[in-house]
């Protein structure tokens, strides 16, 4: 435990040191404009700034990415940003703003905490994708100038090798927050999802109670907390209807879902009846019952729809895969704030004066949303777009278009070194159920009629693609959402708050449309039956965290006191407060549900060593000798190329290079292929994968190896399964023994080019 709290606390304090440097900037941007002045962004704003600096630095080969220059960029920040803003130093420590700053840092650091010891409980590196984030972090971190090599496959060419072909900054800030710790990034890569939530709970909290701020700046202070915690919650602990099969009889998971009232999968009165008697009429030991019987799992939230991916936040704490939608979150966020900041809070005059910066602002951080998650730059330019086009303060039709325009060059400018060596791996729009009338088109054009897919402009045409949701799977899955829009609407229009109502007009509608997108297009990508499986994901997961945010204006006047006369109205009022707050507690509840299911009790002491799997043995397999192999490959220097045994995505083949960061020749096949968009090259590559390890033509391996500069090679359980003709004897050949595992399985061979 003693182990666990001074590793936490340092990353705390590391977190804190880089957003006090940038604390200045973070007051001028929001300090008289947010009641709590904003205080919660400086974390998530001076985290990106300094990675970026970082980044573009290194990009450039100014400076390498080393933690000196980490230093030496807060060091600069601090006396920069100090000096430029040195006349609102009293204001910032004003007994008001001290009041925040510590409410802030104690919600920040109880979150941190306790996110850390319910992942000390599981901290596991391993299953879904982790590899995969993991390795991204561990080549960035081995990475001297950008951009970082990819771990899974590897040029025959020195001078054009291949780099990450993802969204990697979110890695990358990790990076960053590791190397100027000093904290492992075995353990860093808990803590850093232990980071996002906290980030991400206390800029929800000053958000929704910021928007509320807004429609009643009399309002108690101790009020607006309560219901930015609730909001807080609701974005990233909460879940969504699909919960409520936890009190049926469960179905089939190989077939599709059932409606939720369906009498196969209901409880009847009878049988209600008889539980209760069985149970000694006591309701609760029943629902426990029930709940058990159900079979219920909390994933199911996320899949219900077939075919499809409808995750959000809590979902990816409980997995806990570092993954670009999850490491967005607390980025996503702060835009969010800067759009309430200049299209709701600031007045004409001042929104006039600094509508060019702010929109360079937005080009800054949509670049960074970007690189993150790309997906979500799409979405908040969308958003600028039309906020712009019905909120900017002026008549001036130019002057709007200007702001848009510039908004989306400074979007470019900024993510040009990140685009520079990105090639996206979406292949279009696909129109999802073309009707006859598109088909005909499309195959008219493109001279056809044989074909599978046809280009039709920038839209993609595959007439056997054709998957739409059942309304009450809509209502299941988004339902709530549904119901935190039409109650924050009601609100709005009955107490005449036209300013927000204005703004909420553009915002509800737009994330409804979000949600609805995927009804009519697609994302094209490789996958053939989930073909808008990530185009729901991504764009859902943005709408459940803004129609999450909104219903802070519908939770406050939800929660406040009836002051009506007439009983049709009290009575409506009571049917919203009853509906508001079941909704409420059903959301919440998912996370009850959720973290016991991979995290057991809490009862262990809590344990951040990701490689933990390796030392008990939970992949079922004896892997003690790769954590051998591991620790010796990552004592060497630079990032030399190695080989392991070319496996399945989502399987345990390529630990190697994911724990080291260093490239493997073909690492998971289906994920280089979506990376890429060639399956033949990748797939060549785990041929001669397999090659080099069981080929008897020793002249074949060595041109093989040397080809690809391959310096290490390694051989152990899995090597030996996955090859059964496994050749070891030639490596003595072609190279030395340079290192043996305690068991005497694990070996690893340095070839002599």
């Amino acid at each position: 435990m003693f182990e666990f709290i001074i590793l936490t606390l340092n990353w705390y304090l590391t977190t804190l040191v880089i957003s006090l440097a940038f604390l200045p900037l973070n007051h001028f941007l929001f300090g008289k404009r947010f009641y709590d002045n904003g205080y919660p962004f400086g974390r998530i704003l001076s985290l990106i700034l300094l990675s970026y600096f970082v980044f573009a630095t290194a990009f450039a080969k100014v400076l390498p990415f080393t933690r000196t220059t980490i230093i030496t960029l807060i060091l600069f920040f601090t006396i920069l940003f100090w000096y430029k803003f040195r006349q609102q130093i009293k204001e910032i420590f004003s007994l008001k703003s001290l009041r925040f700053i510590i409410s802030y840092e104690l919600i920040f650091l109880f979150s941190l905490f306790l996110l850390a010891f319910i992942r000390g409980q599981n901290p596991e590196i391993f299953s879904l994708e982790k590899f995969m984030d993991f390795g991204f972090v561990n080549s960035i971190l081995k990475t001297k100038y950008f951009p970082p090599k990819d771990i899974w496959i590897i040029s025959n060419n020195p001078q054009t090798p291949y780099y990450i072909n993802y969204y990697y900054f979110g890695h990358l800030m990790t990076a960053v927050l590791t190397k100027l710790s000093g904290i492992p990034s075995y353990i860093s890569y808990n803590l850093m999802i232990a980071t996002l939530f906290a980030l991400s709970f206390t800029t929800s909290i000053s958000l929704a109670s910021n928007l509320v701020y807004k429609i009643n700046p009399k309002a108690n202070i101790s009020k607006l907390f309560i219901i930015g915690i609730l909001i807080a919650s609701l974005i990233n602990l909460g879940g969504n209807f699909q919960l409520l099969y936890i009190f049926t009889k469960g179905y089939d998971k190989e077939k599709p879902p059932i409606p939720l009232w369906d009498k196969s999968i209901t409880y009847s009165a009878d049988e209600l009846k008889f539980l209760l008697e069985e149970n000694h009429m006591n309701p609760l030991t029943v629902a426990q019952k029930i709940m058990r019987n159900s079979n219920y799992w909390f994933a199911e939230a996320t899949r219900f729809i077939p075919f499809t991916i409808h995750e959000f936040p809590s979902y990816s704490y409980i997995v806990a895969d570092l993954h670009g939608h999850l490491l967005d979150i607390p980025n996503v966020l702060l835009i969010i704030a800067l759009i309430l900041v200049f299209f709701l809070f600031y007045d004409k005059k001042i929104q006039s004066k600094f509508k060019y910066a702010f929109s360079i602002i937005f080009g800054f951080f949509i670049s960074v949303a970007y690189m993150t998650n790309a997906s979500d730059s799409l979405v908040y330019l969308g958003l600028i777009f039309f906020l712009a086009l019905f909120l900017l303060k002026t008549n001036r039709l130019i002057e709007k278009i200007i702001f848009i325009l510039l908004t989306t060059l400074s979007f470019l400018i900024f993510s040009l070194p990140f685009n520079t060596y990105f090639i996206s791996f979406v292949k279009g729009i696909g129109i999802n159920c073309p009707n006859d009338l598109i088909i005909n088109l499309a195959k008219n054009l493109n001279n056809n009629t044989t074909l599978e897919i046809y280009n039709l402009g920038p839209f993609v045409v595959e007439p056997k693609n054709c998957q739409k949701t059942p309304v009450w799977m809509f209502l299941i899955i988004w339902g709530h959402l549904l119901i935190y829009s039409a109650l924050t609407g009601y609100y709005l229009i009955k107490n005449k708050k036209r300013k927000v109502l204005k703004f909420m007009f553009i915002l509800i509608p737009y994330n409804l449309w979000l949600i609805l997108f995927a009804e009519f297009f697609y994302f094209k990508d490789i996958y053939p039956a989930h073909f808008r499986a990530n185009t729901l994901f991504k764009l859902g997961y943005q709408a459940y965290i803004m129609l999450s945010l909104i219903f802070a204006i519908g939770s406050y006047y939800l929660f406040s006191k009836l002051k009506t006369t007439s009983l049709t109205t009290s009575a409506i009022e009571l049917f919203l407060k009853f509906i508001g707050s079941l909704t409420i507690l059903i959301v919440l509840f998912y996370s009850l549900i959720g973290f016991p299911s991979i995290y057991g009790n809490l009862e262990k002491t809590p344990n951040l060593d990701g490689r933990l799997w390796m030392k008990t043995d939970q992949s079922d397999k004896n892997l003690s000798g790769d954590l051998e192999i591991i620790e010796f490959l990552n004592k060497l220097p630079n990032q030399p190329n190695i080989l392991e045994a070319s496996g399945d995505s989502y399987t345990e083949y390529e630990r190697i290079s994911a724990y080291t960061g260093l490239p493997t020749l073909a690492g998971w096949l289906v994920h280089e292929w979506l990376w890429r968009g060639d399956f033949e090259e990748i797939s060549l590559k785990v041929n001669e994968t397999k090659l080099i390890y069981t080929s008897n033509d020793l002249t074949l391996t060595k041109n093989l190896l040397s080809k690809y500069k391959i310096e290490y090679v390694i051989v152990n359980q899995l090597e030996r399964e996955k090859y059964p003709e496994l050749n070891e004897e030639k490596f003595q050949k072609l190279g030395k023994l340079v290192f043996i595992t305690t068991d005497g399985l694990g070996r690893v061979y340095k070839i002599e080019n």
